[in-house]
């Protein structure tokens, strides 16, 4: 299972945590200089890939594998945090 993160605009995301959970499987990795990330194998079933990264959002999406053969998940997009400002 593979896939790439991306920011709003599009840009790649080095350094976004990645996690798969599903079928006795949850997994974690880190994405690369070029914003990819690969997990091998991943057994049948069906998967949350859930992308963190400091300051964005969090996003998840299903995937599903096949035991066999590599899964490629669409580009995640991770929005920019908004953090509220406090007028005192």
């Amino acid at each position: 299972m593979s896939g790439s993160v991306v920011d709003e605009s599009g840009a790649i995301l080095p350094g976004a945590n990645v996690q798969i959970t599903g079928p006795g499987v949850n997994r974690f990795q880190t994405t690369g200089a070029e914003g990819t990330y690969t997990f091998t194998v991943v057994p049948a079933g069906t998967y949350k890939v859930t992308v963190s990264m400091s300051g964005f959002g969090s996003a998840t999406r299903d995937a599903t594998s096949s035991g066999s053969g590599t899964v490629q998940v669409p580009p995640i997009a991770l929005k920019v945090a908004v953090r509220a400002r406090r007028w005192w």
